[in-house]
């Protein structure tokens, strides 16, 4: 391969896709994770049967020398028998329906596949003929089905040749594009006259993060401008040939929001680099009550037959947002969801929610499951993952699903009728002899195992007959949860508990995640570098330990470059625990009160709680009338949000309301006198529940445990309150702190050094 030229890759599954894609999109036909590793343990099973004269997993790489660039094929073939009589080639393929019954597209994949493999083969070794052979495994009945054809070295020159010939004609566009691209990304300069205090300084230690495809945990205070300090670095690494894609992973929409927009000012300073904000299924579909079926889905049928004129419209662009992508599909009729997953094969930025990376339901498997390319994670925000990720690596299974669900299916699906039945009866058993209304198990639920798998290997049937049904959503619903619980229970360990929770009838149990550090650790080997940042993210010790990062990650720890003098920060000694706060709340109250009435500006009072927020807002009552009063509401609308915000701009004196770790939050800006003040009630402690208490006592230090549990997270919460207030170097304001806890060394540590702190 020449070193002169530019250099494109693609596997031998992508080249024979690329080829034969046409007529339809089907997402109606699923694959489960345990169908996935039948598959796996299949494909081994088959290749031990095969005996030594067999070579296996032959990884095969050829290169096509192009006037303008070289293209990297790469591909590995199952099985490979070289002896005097042939030279024998073997893809095995498994299969939950009978052969008869398998759709002419599988075919044309598989065979495709395998007569690259021989192609490749014979040309490198100089072979008149290759025999081809492509196994059929049946799961269920374990029985092999043996297809073979015999390839002439003619043969093979002239469909490899065809294969090639059509993928260049895109991947001469990309390339074309790609040196413009890199010629863009190493003149560009930093887009602004100069660098906030700290910001170049975070951006040198992202660029070494992924230039050593390191790890690195950067605490940095709000107003540095940390996006545009991450982004450029990790674009210039793209430019540099270092990474090839940037995979920017946020917990909110503000922070996507943020991060299109630093990426938006980089372009209009005339970078040039294809930036894409993924948008999740359930937003952005057109028909969200009909399948992903062509029968159903006008956006569906004939996906593949639009996508190339759709792509020639999108491919001109630079920034893909999603107003864009649903222009572009509505135009073309195709799913904007699906098209939006193929953009994102040739974009050098994709920002989106951090389960497209860690979420081992959702992340993007067409980039990680056969990674060839060099990626960075940029994990915005990162305080948030901790929670996210026990979340996303913790599973739940409802009776009171698997009984509706029978009820429909009922005289219609009577196998599975029945097999929704024993999962219901071993529910129900256990439901009866449960001593309390909430038990904690230390090993998981084996006894479900075996329905489980039954209902699934019968759903999996099912659904590959794409027969419509006024109960399929519900029906999908609960097959991808019992896919995931049965996911859960194979890798379930010592840092997992299984939760029983009845009430009256119902019964719900959830395979908890304590400790998300083994199964994040994993998901990092998706990527070559990644950088955590955040403005609160210490004590480091704690998030490099649930990240499940290495013990040489780098940090850096930058102060806050404003003056120490623009903000006042006042404690008051008054016990916010929640069983002194009806004592306290007089005196909560008229703190509150005066503290709002002393304010000739706008002002964030931030609560642990909706009920507790509730109770001194009645107790002020009227006390403010010089303010309008606001108050933040459980579960509101994206637009009521904005609605919310708006109001620090309308020239009003505001007093908004709100609870700690919510939207209001954190991700906010409101700079220079959209606001000037606020008060935090509290340490932020995550109310005291079961959860909380195994998490608490996971840690096998007491102080450890509470620490992880409660206060870490607490005062991350105080600490996100707090930083809405100084966004800008001319911004200034006063900060009430209320809790006698604050009082405390544990707590006065974590606050920030340069905080000159009064008592009021």
């Amino acid at each position: 391969m020449s070193s002169e030229k530019q250099q494109l890759s693609i596997s031998v599954r992508g080249l024979v896709e690329y080829y034969y894609r046409a007529g339809d999109l089907d997402l109606y036909t699923y694959s489960s994770s345990s169908r996935l590793r039948a598959g796996q343990r299949a494909h081994q099973k088959i290749q031990n049967r095969r005996g030594d004269e067999w070579e296996k997993e032959v990884y095969l790489r050829y290169i096509h020398e192009d006037e303008e660039f070289d293209l990297l094929i790469r591909g590995r073939i199952d099985c490979l028998q070289r002896n005097a009589k042939e030279t024998r080639l073997e893809e095995i393929k498994t299969i939950t329906r009978d052969p008869e019954q398998i759709d002419e597209s599988s075919f044309n994949n598989w065979w495709g596949q395998v007569k690259i493999y021989g192609a490749i083969l014979a040309e490198q070794e100089d072979l008149e003929k290759v025999n081809l052979q492509l196994t059929l495994y049946h799961l269920e009945t374990k029985k092999e089905h043996i297809l073979e054809q015999e390839f002439s070295r003619e043969e093979s020159d002239r469909f490899l040749k065809i294969l090639i010939g059509h993928y260049l004609v895109w991947a001469r566009k990309l390339a074309d594009w790609q040196r413009k691209r890199n010629m863009s990304l190493q003149e560009f300069t930093f887009p602004f006259d100069s660098y906030r205090s700290g910001q170049r300084e975070m951006a040198v230690k992202v660029y070494q993060a992924i230039q050593g495809e390191g790890q690195l945990l950067v605490e940095a205070p709000t107003g540095i401008g940390k996006t545009m300090a991450a982004l450029f670095p990790a674009l210039k690494a793209i430019g540099t040939g270092i990474i090839d894609r940037i995979f920017y992973l946020t917990a909110r929409t503000t922070g996507k929001s943020i991060a299109a927009g630093t990426a938006g000012i980089m372009l209009e300073k005339g970078l040039q680099a294809k930036i894409i904000v993924l948008t999740a299924k359930d937003k952005i579909c057109f028909n969200p009550l009909l399948a992903c079926h062509p029968a159903e889905c006008k956006y569906a049928k004939g996906f593949y037959d639009r996508l190339d004129s759709a792509i020639e419209d999108m491919f001109p662009y630079l920034h893909y947002s999603r107003e864009l992508v649903e222009k572009i599909s509505r135009k073309h009729v195709i799913c904007p969801f699906e098209f939006s997953l193929l953009i994102s094969q040739w974009s050098d930025v994709i920002i989106g929610d951090y389960n497209y990376a860690f979420d081992p339901r959702i992340y993007l498997r067409r980039f990680f499951e056969e990674k060839s390319e060099n990626y960075t994670f940029l994990v915005d925000e990162a305080h948030n993952l901790v929670d996210r990720s026990r979340e996303m690596f913790s599973f739940e299974l409802e009776k009171g699903k698997v009984l509706a669900l029978r009820r429909q299916v009922k005289g219609i699906l009577p196998g599975i009728y029945k097999l929704l039945g024993k999962i219901n009866q071993e529910l129900l058993d256990k439901r009866k002899i449960m001593t309390a209304d909430e038990e904690v198990e230390l090993e998981k639920p084996d006894f479900l195992d075996k329905p489980l798998r039954q209902f699934q290997k019968a759903a999996d049937v099912w659904l590959a007959q794409n027969i419509p049904s006024g109960f399929r959503s519900d029906f999908l619903e609960l097959y991808f949860e019992i896919n995931s619980f049965l996911s859960c229970l194979e890798y379930y360990d010592d840092c997992f508990r299984t939760l029983w929770r009845r009430e009256k009838s119902e019964l719900n149990v959830k395979l908890f995640c304590l400790d998300p550090s083994t199964r994040l650790a994993e998901s990092l080997l998706r990527t070559n570098s990644v950088t955590f940042y955040s403005a609160t993210l210490s004590p480091f010790h704690y998030y490099r330990e649930i990240f499940g990062l290495e013990r040489e990650v780098g940090v850096l720890q930058l102060a806050s470059p404003f003056p120490p003098e623009n903000l006042k920060v006042q404690l008051v000694n008054i016990s916010t625990r929640y069983r002194q706060r009806q004592v306290t709340l007089p005196y909560l109250a008229a703190q509150i009160s005066d503290f709002i009435r002393n304010q000739t500006g706008n002002t964030l009072i931030f609560f642990p709680s909706y009920a507790y927020l509730k109770k001194v807002v009645e107790k002020i009552g009227h006390q403010i009338d010089s303010h309008k009063i606001l108050i933040q509401a459980s579960g509101m609308t994206e637009t009521e949000r904005e609605e919310f915000l708006l109001q620090f701009s309308s020239g009003e004196r505001v007093t908004g309301f709100a609870v700690m770790g919510g939207v209001f939050g954190e991700g906010i800006d409101l700079v220079g006198d959209k606001l000037e003040a606020i008060a935090v009630i509290g340490v932020g402690l995550p109310g005291i529940d079961l959860e909380r208490e195994l998490i608490r006592g996971y840690y096998p230090e007491p102080d450890k445990g509470y620490d992880f549990a409660y206060i870490y997270p607490g005062m991350t919460r105080v600490l996100q309150a707090a930083g809405r207030l100084i966004r800008t170097e001319t911004d200034k304001g006063e900060l009430l702190l209320i809790d006698d806890r604050f009082f405390h060394r544990k707590f006065r540590n974590l606050m920030p050094e340069k905080w000159v702190i009064g008592e009021r």
